[in-house]
This record gives structure tokens, sequence and C-alpha cells, in this order.
């Protein structure tokens, strides 16, 4: 019996690890003893509620995956005694709603199983941890806001600050194969400031306004009006509707990615 109880949660993790969660709630019964998370303080996170049924089952994996991306789950260290499996995992998510990773170290399970059907199931959890990565952060909104005013007047170093030392994305999207010499990747806060050495270097700003600011999560987008004299050129370049979208992360700006017409940029820095 206890290695089919084993053989039982095994499925019922790969279940989990493949986000097939129908597969594990067809492994519970009808009406469950106990289920829930095990934590540690007064306050709890939506998931925290008891189920007793499996459809309350189905409600818990609702919320806690409404809440959580799943990035990464390894069980380890089962064992069986009589009705019972034990289990140390490895969790890892994203917070959809603050972009925030929330890593669940050495989370200990135990579940009862009888007639071969889960029911039982407790979890541990650190949920001052959990809080803490779910609780948002700096207003991603007024972050932007902050940057595009700085922006305008000129301030580099207070977008500078406003970036993270090391970031996943930084460029623009052009739709063409002839490039400006501010269109390459950016992965660091020093290359972020080169990027605008390069972009103001080459344009004189005239005018840049930003309206129908949008949030959801770590992103911000944007939409924007610009205007340049190219200093080569004496050229007017002029950037209608460009669209931005921000990633940010713990109040630090790790992505930004714009969309630009290259072949007009270049037509008016080679003055053609």
């Amino acid at each position: 019996m206890s290695q089919e109880n084993l053989a039982l949660i095994t499925r019922a993790y790969q279940a989990f690890g493949r986000g097939d969660v129908a597969a594990v709630l067809e492994l519970f019964d009808e009406r469950l003893e106990h289920f829930g998370v095990v934590s540690d303080g007064p306050r709890r996170a939506p998931w925290h509620r008891p189920a007793r049924t499996r459809d309350e089952v189905a409600g818990y994996f609702q919320t806690l995956l409404g809440a959580l991306e799943p990035l990464k789950f390894e069980h380890l260290h089962l064992a069986a005694g009589g009705d019972y499996v034990y289990a140390t995992t490895q969790q890892q998510f994203r917070v959809r709603q603050t972009g925030k990773i929330l890593v669940l170290r050495d989370s200990m399970h135990r579940f009862k199983i009888a007639r071969g059907r889960i029911v039982g199931w407790i979890a541990s959890e650190d949920t001052a941890e959990t809080l803490a990565a779910m609780k948002a952060g700096p207003d991603n909104l007024a972050i932007v806001q902050r940057a595009y005013e700085a922006f305008t007047r000129g301030d580099i170093p207070a977008i500078l600050e406003m970036c993270a030392e090391r970031l996943e994305q930084w460029e623009v999207v052009s739709d063409g194969p002839a490039g400006a010499p501010w269109h390459k990747p950016v992965h660091t806060r020093a290359e972020v400031a080169a990027f605008f050495q390069a972009l103001i270097g080459a344009l004189e700003p005239l005018k840049f306004e930003w309206q129908h600011l949008a949030s959801e999560g770590p992103y911000v987008y944007a939409t924007t009006q610009q205007q340049y004299r190219v200093r080569k050129t004496g050229r007017m370049l002029v950037m209608r509707d460009t669209m931005h979208r921000f990633h940010i992360v713990d109040g630090r700006v790790i992505g930004w990615v714009a969309n630009e017409d290259s072949a007009q940029t270049r037509a008016a820095l080679d003055g053609t």
C-alpha cells in the first residue's frame, strides 16, 4: 500500500507541474477530512482557506494560480507511513499583480490517503514571505510619469536612478534594417546612459508628450508624441503615436521597449 500511495502522490505532483489541475482533482475524494495551508501568522493569503470538498479544492487552485504564475515545482524526499505520505517541495512563482518572485523553499506537505484517493492535505508555508511578495510596491504609473517628466526637462540622471543595475530588456523595435545609433540592445544602467547619450547627441528634443497610460501587473504602457530636430541635418523628425512598454519590479525599471519608424528616422538623420 505504501508504494501505491507514493505513486499516487507522484502523479499528483507531476500533474501540477504540467499545469493539469483537472488531473490533480481526479485524485481527490469528493469529501475531505482536512485541506489547508498551515501559516505562521494571523494574516493569510487568499488561498489559505480550508477546504472540505473536491469543489473547494478546485477553488483553492483557481485562487492560487490566479494570483501566482508557477515557474518551478520540484518534489523530493517522499516518505510513506500507513495512510500518510510526506514530501518536501521546492517552489517558485511570479506574483501576477506585483511581478515579484516568490520562492517557497523546503515547503513540507502531508497527504492522507484512503481507498486510493487523497482525503487530506496539509502544507507549511512562510506566510510573511508570501504576503511580502504579494504586497504592491510603488505606484508603477507614477514611476513612468516621473521618468517622462525627467526626460522633458533633460534630467537623464533622474531617469537612470529609476533603472535597475541590470535590465532584462531595453530596446527600440524598429521596422527596417537601417537603424539609428541608439537602436542597440541594452542590459545595464550604464548602457542606458549610453543610449540617451546617442539619442540626445543626434537629436534635439522639441516636443515630448505622453498619453493613455495603462498598467497591468508589473507592466506600464503609454503612447507618446515626439518631435526632434536632427542636429547634423537640421531636419525635423516627428514620431507620432510611438508606444512604450515598461517592466517595473520593486520600484525599478527592468525593461523598456518602444516602437519606431526606422526608415523615417534614418531619412531624417541622413537628410534625404
